[in-house]
């Protein structure tokens, strides 16, 4: 056996029912030649728990070294510090017969603990900080077997019993031998080295007798479970039919807890009065935040009354789902749309009336945005009880309409949460100066990036493909350029007529003749491979929609299209055949681009894209959300960019001058990718040849994302 033969798998959580101790720990040990630990908390009764594992892991001579906090436990601590009990188990290992061993806790813990330690087959280390009061608070895992597999693993949880079998806890695995996850094993491997050689700058690492010989050793009284609680939990377990596991009964599903950073982002709204923006990558729980940050309001306040604004169909769905969810028949749910509830007038009413006359009661009212800036619905929303009221906006950038910029400033909410995806530091000007004021100009962020480093969302490969225009099509680009130069040059951009003349230049650059063929040879390379599959194809219109059908059909791909006008249990249906892979692609336009979750799409085409970087970071979340149901590892994103024709020839400088204006809008969105990728080097060395063809040079400032844009 080796790691290779187990099934590892990319994602473990306790808060999905999976079993850490005997689906991961135990399997990986006994595999173990060598084991390299970084915690913020060591317990030996890990040795208890995992004994099936550290059995095997003694046989073969296992190396254990672990890198702790400062802060010690009184029972590690003695045991180290003990040279009595310490001359008494040098020879322990020698007698010590691990195949004797019938259940997790009949032997000495600490016996085996103090003997690895003593032999030398357990190195223990421990980190201060170099600056500040904090502690070493990373946790990494690195397991190599006899055949030099090697696994690294990451997540929330600690080296004691609670943190193996009480926590909720999850971590990510990363294998040597998958080409996509080395980077990441080599990373945690290259980090665990540093720190155990000494030589991080921000951790001071050493034996337990430097740490306390320059007082740094802080001792606590352990808050781990006792040795008593593991062998009730271990008996509870076998109990009621669980070996080893944590998984609940039969239809029980434990309940989902909140992450710290959505703890943080509860009390900031707490703090700023109620006014704050939620801008939290997708992915990252913003729908289950904010849910859980009323039922905080109302438990703080005694009330609840809401008004909740989104832009799609798709989302008002969800919201109700998650809303019920989470307070049943406490709260009166309206869902102001025909389409989900032909009744939701009358109940609007009823609620009018009963403002009326005085009685309270707890609501929550779902709305387009649509009918929710009308002005009927705002003086509707008037006459009822609205005192002390939250309006809830998802999706937040949508309000930036005249309409909704009515209902903001109707001054009907005292409380109010916007929630967004994209940064509101890629908003236009106009749109941040509006509705931060209103929300309060302090956002709650949780970036993209972090999500991904943490494991929030899954990390990506990036592909560029080369789209180049054809002259005539290069030529029109250039003519409509010229002429929307003239109405810049008289400070008119706004003018109907120009924004005319930029929306078909765009569409010139999102229909491109030869983008067709560049998807036809992507997708017919990954066919022959069996790896096009759970695809979200964007495009521009219902016409490219047809035309890459026909494309697919034509090599016997099945399909379906996604373009807003389906019915809403079609939609549900066409995402769930992609998961079961009845059909193996989602040919979508822009109804993709928010809101609707489909966890099983790993590879995203992006033929039709706009300058506006909400649009793409909105896409780049919708592949890579996480789903443990089908192992999703990492995603793969194929960028069609649009370039000028080869070996073109300039006539003058102003031609020149409009076609590195085209490249450098295509290479801002390639370089916010690529600074995010699995594979950043090589996609920058790919468009950094493609650069050198076209003889142009760019700054670094020039490529960095702009809140204005020339382009839709």
């Amino acid at each position: 056996m080796s790691l290779r033969d187990l099934s590892i798998v990319s994602t473990y959580s306790s808060d999905d029912n999976s079993d850490l101790l005997n689906d991961f720990y135990n399997p990986v040990l006994a595999e173990a030649k060598s084991y390299d630990r970084i915690t913020g908390f060591f317990s030996p009764k890990v040795f208890a728990i995992a004994s099936r594992g550290f059995r095997e892991c003694i046989k073969n001579n296992c190396k254990i070294r672990l890198i702790t906090s400062i802060v010690v436990d009184n029972e590690t601590y003695e045991a180290i510090n003990e040279t009595t009990r310490l001359s008494e188990v040098t020879d322990s290992l020698k007698s010590f017969n691990p195949d004797s061993l019938q259940s997790d806790l009949d032997y000495d813990y600490i016996q085996l603990f103090m003997a690895l330690y003593k032999s030398g087959l357990l190195e223990l280390k421990v980190a201060a900080t170099t600056q500040g009061n904090g502690i070493m608070h990373e946790k990494i895992g690195i397991v190599v077997d006899e055949f030099e597999n090697a696994i690294s693993f990451s997540g929330s949880n600690n080296e004691t019993a609670s943190g193996w079998i009480n926590n909720v806890e999850e971590f990510k695995v990363f294998k040597n031998w998958e080409s996509p996850q080395i980077e990441y094993y080599e990373s945690d491997k290259a980090k665990f080295e540093k720190y155990w050689d000494n030589k991080s700058a921000s951790l001071k690492v050493m034996t337990l007798d430097e740490a306390e010989s320059e007082e740094l050793i802080r001792k606590t009284n352990s808050s781990d479970l006792s040795i008593e609680e593991i062998a009730k939990k271990i008996k509870e377990r076998e109990e009621a039919g669980q070996p080893g596991g944590d998984n609940p009964p039969a239809g029980h599903k434990p309940p989902r807890e909140l992450r710290e950073y959505q703890k943080e982002a509860i009390k900031h709204w707490k703090d700023s009065r109620y006014i704050t923006v939620f801008e939290m990558a997708t992915g990252t729980g913003k729908t289950f935040t904010t849910v859980n940050a009323l039922q905080d309001f109302k438990d703080t306040n005694g009330y609840l009354r809401c008004v909740v604004g989104v832009p799609l169909i798709s989302l008002l769905v969800q919201w109700k789902d998650e809303l019920r969810a989470k307070f049943g028949d406490d709260i009166r749910l309206i869902v102001a749309s025909s389409a989900v509830d032909p009744n939701w007038r009358e109940k609007i009413r009823e609620l009018k009336n009963r403002a009326k006359l005085g009685l309270k009661q707890d609501f929550i009212i779902l709305s387009l945005y649509v009918a929710l800036s009308d002005q009927s619905f705002i003086d509707e929303l008037k006459k009822m009880d609205l005192e002390g009221a939250i309006l809830l906006a998802d999706e937040m950038h949508n309000l930036v309409t005249e309409r909704c910029i009515n209902l903001l400033s109707s001054n009907i909410f005292e409380y109010r949460l916007g929630l967004s995806a994209t940064p509101v530091r890629l908003w236009k000007p106009e749109e941040s100066s509006v509705i931060m004021e209103y929300f309060g100009n302090d956002p709650y962020v949780f970036e993209l990036e972090r999500a991904i480093k943490e494991g929030f969302l899954v990390p990506y490969n990036y592909n560029i493909v080369p789209a180049y225009l054809t002259l005539e099509e290069f030529e029109e680009y250039m003519d409509l350029s010229h002429k929307v130069g003239k109405y810049y040059a008289m400070d008119d951009s706004k003018n109907p007529a120009c924004i005319s003349l930029m929306l078909k230049r765009a569409r010139i650059k999102k229909n491109a003749e030869n983008k067709k063929f560049a998807l036809a040879n992507t997708i017919e390379e990954l066919r022959v491979k069996d790896a096009f599959h759970h695809a979200l194809i964007y495009v521009d219109n219902n016409s490219y929609i047809n035309e890459v059908q026909s494309l697919l059909d034509a090599k016997n791909i099945p399909t379906s299209k996604f373009t807003g006008e389906e019915p809403l249990d079609v939609r549900q249906s066409i995402i769930k055949t992609l998961r079961e892979r009845t059909i193996d692609s989602i040919i979508a336009i822009r109804c993709l681009d928010e809101g609707v979750d489909i966890p099983s799409a790993r590879n995203a085409f992006f033929v039709s894209s706009n300058t506006d970087p909400r649009e793409y970071v909105q896409r780049l979340g919708r592949v890579l959300r996480l789903d443990k149901e089908s192992n999703k590892q990492f995603a793969n994103i194929y960028d069609y960019i649009v370039l000028p024709p080869k070996n073109y020839e300039y006539k003058d400088e102003s031609e020149r001058v409009t076609a590195r204006n085209l490249i450098k809008n295509e290479l801002i969105r390639i370089n916010f990718f690529c600074n995010l990728a699995l594979n950043a080097e090589s996609a920058k060395d790919a468009i950094n040849r493609l650069i050198d063809e076209l003889n142009m040079t760019f700054s670094e400032d020039e490529l960095i994302i702009k809140q204005e844009s020339e382009d839709f």
